[in-house]
């Protein structure tokens, strides 16, 4: 044998020891190891698929997208024949947020291979990301064609058709993922939203479906191991009570502008407060919060016996969850028992259904004691409305003038998937009693030709020409956005699901809400909201109420300019931008929440 073939055949030698190690490695969870390894496997080796596989999905795995990226991009240069390699890359675009290039690379991989279920769904995923929903309609249809078993695939369908504001046939989707797979936490997520979302599902059929979550998410053993689970905590005295917050909005989110407020305000003798993002944001909002907490550990691991582990770890005497069954939640980790008092607050809408979730924090308005029995949580009511916001200092100052034409706008800023029938059925009451007025609808979705349809159809069956309805699509700038609210006479609610953000940016630029309570609690956070403000007038009893109360302000036009001018100060001023005042409240709740635990037999 020649000297190169004796050289040949060592180098064969050394590459194959290197990627049985890096096989080795990687499969018994070294992942430092291996990532050395597959480093010097890849320089040694460019040519070496297996090592950039492995590199890739290391990276991959420690959340190092650009690198990630870079190793996937070497194995589609190394593999271009192969589907795998480009769906691949896709997916990791998709997660380094480049949505145009992974809408490239997985088109590739569908030229490759076109019978490709997941990579149809994969492809539907991004272009919802790309809010081009009618396209990723038609790309998960062809994968539940494909693969009629593909669950994920229903579960996102049905993401797309709510946000398509087609709502049966939502619900639908997300029943046939359940069908197709039962255990599947996040379309009974998906479905539990999409059922109080459109608020026809009666309170106890909700919460029958909310409690079947846990049974999907957890084995039998699992649920009774969180019910035996036991902790020691020693008493407040000496120390202020450790408050843990799981969510997976701390970023450029409304619920975050609910939590900044008291969060800010805390008193660190009494409560010091950790934060446990399920999701990464990159923007201002993130990092004021996290400067406002004492650890911001994020739980991004997939593993939920991992993050139950850290969380317990944590030594935790309340954990808040923010969540619920929205996007990104980690309600598995609740469902496990992390903490001697586990609570939701703020970011959901109806009860969570899990037996571990001990309290639901809201308040007397938004959750009046007939409706406790919607909970499977005890309701816990603060003494005030439980929402605080942060005053909007960039906000333009309202500059509102009366229509010199004669016209009263009436109008809403709300998503337009809340602005369904019932909405518009209310409001036409309005426009009846009220003939020289006009609705003006602002919305990203106000210049989608499909929803202007669907609105103007609506309000045709309730006797309203389409002509008075105005839509104004989305605008870049926040300013003019809320500039826009000086065309607006009088703002009026969505039902069954209300305004919480949209109501507070009305009231902020001296806009009169006008809202109607409704007998569930995604109905209500507008008459919170309106009881902190000192305005219960504003709350209409029925849809008859509702028409009187917008024809008497219609015609109050002096008091509706002073409004303009005083609105922001009486918020300034009151519960709803008392972040101090939500803080104390939120501060004994807690505590007594705790105090309460150690009472219990077996806590200790």
């Amino acid at each position: 044998m020649s000297e190169q073939n004796q050289s040949q055949d060592c180098a064969r030698d050394a590459r194959r020891a290197q990627r049985a190690r890096l096989r080795q490695l990687h499969r018994a969870g070294e992942h430092a190891a291996a990532l050395s390894v597959a480093r010097d496997l890849t320089q040694t080796y460019p040519q070496d698929d297996f090592g950039w596989t492995v590199l890739a999905q290391l990276h991959e795995r420690a959340r190092a997208w650009p690198e990630a990226v870079a190793a996937a991009r070497q194995l589609t240069a190394l593999l271009p024949a192969s589907d795998w390699t480009h769906a691949y890359l896709g997916l990791l675009l998709k997660r380094q947020g480049l949505l145009v290039e992974a809408t490239t690379a997985l088109r590739r991989a569908l030229e490759l291979a076109p019978e490709r279920a997941e990579t149809h769904n994969l492809l539907g995923l991004v272009l919802i990301g790309h809010n081009l929903l009618q396209e990723a309609e038609a790309a998960l249809r062809r994968a539940v064609a494909l693969d009629p078993t593909l669950a994920a695939a229903w579960s996102n369908l049905g993401t797309v058709l709510r946000d398509l504001d087609r709502q049966t046939e939502a619900i639908e989707a997300f029943r046939q993922a359940l069908r197709t797979r039962p255990d599947y936490p996040v379309a009974h997520s998906n479905l539990l939203f999409s059922l109080a979302f459109v608020g026809e599902t009666p309170p106890a059929e909700l919460r029958a479906a909310a409690q079947r979550w846990e049974a999907a998410a957890l084995t039998p053993a699992a649920r009774a191991a969180a019910r035996a689970q036991r902790f020691e905590r020693a008493p407040l005295r000496a120390r202020p009570l450790r408050l843990g917050i799981l969510s997976a909005e701390l970023g450029h989110h409304p619920v975050a502008c609910f939590l900044e407020p008291w969060l800010a305000q805390l008193d660190p003798r009494r409560v010091v407060a950790r934060l446990y993002p399920t999701k990464l944001y990159n923007d201002a909002h993130a990092r004021a919060l996290r400067a406002l907490a004492a650890d911001w550990i994020p739980l991004l691991e997939p593993d939920d016996a991992q993050a139950v582990a850290r969380l317990r770890a944590e030594q935790l005497d309340v954990l808040i969850d923010t969540s619920g069954h929205t996007a990104d939640n980690r309600l598995a980790l609740v469902a496990h028992r992390v903490a001697p008092v586990q609570c939701h607050y703020l970011g959901y809408f109806a009860t969570t259904g899990l037996s571990e979730m001990d309290y639901f924090i809201g308040d007397a308005v938004l959750i009046p004691p007939e409706h406790d029995d919607h909970f499977v949580e005890t309701v816990w009511r603060l003494p005030r409305s439980r929402y605080a916001y942060t005053p909007l200092a960039d906000a333009p100052t309202p500059r509102w003038q009366p229509d010199p034409a004669g016209t009263l706008w009436l109008g809403s800023f709300n998503n337009l998937t809340k602005v369904r029938d019932a909405s518009l059925a209310l409001w036409a009451g309005v426009l009846h009693a009220l003939p020289e007025a006009k609705l003006l609808l602002k919305d990203r979705k106000g210049s989608d030709p499909a929803t202007q349809e669907r609105i103007h159809a609506s309000v045709a069956r309730h006797g309203i020409d389409p002509g008075r309805v105005v839509f104004l699509g989305h605008v870049p700038d926040w300013r003019a956005h809320m500039a826009l609210y000086d065309r607006l006479d009088l703002a009026l609610d969505t039902v069954p699901f209300n305004s919480a953000t949209t109501g507070f940016e009305a009231l902020w630029m001296g806009v009169p809400l006008l809202t109607l309570a409704g007998d569930a609690l995604a109905g209500r956070q507008a008459a919170s909201l309106l009881a902190g403000l000192g305005q219960r007038d504003w709350i209409a009893r029925d849809a008859a109420d509702f028409t009187r109360i917008a024809v008497a302000l219609a015609r109050a036009v002096d008091e509706r300019r002073r409004l303009r001018s005083e609105l922001r100060s009486m918020m300034r001023h009151g519960e709803l931008c008392d972040g101090a005042g939500l803080a104390r409240a939120l501060e004994e709740a807690l505590i007594e929440m705790f105090a309460r635990w150690q009472t219990r037999p077996g806590a200790s």
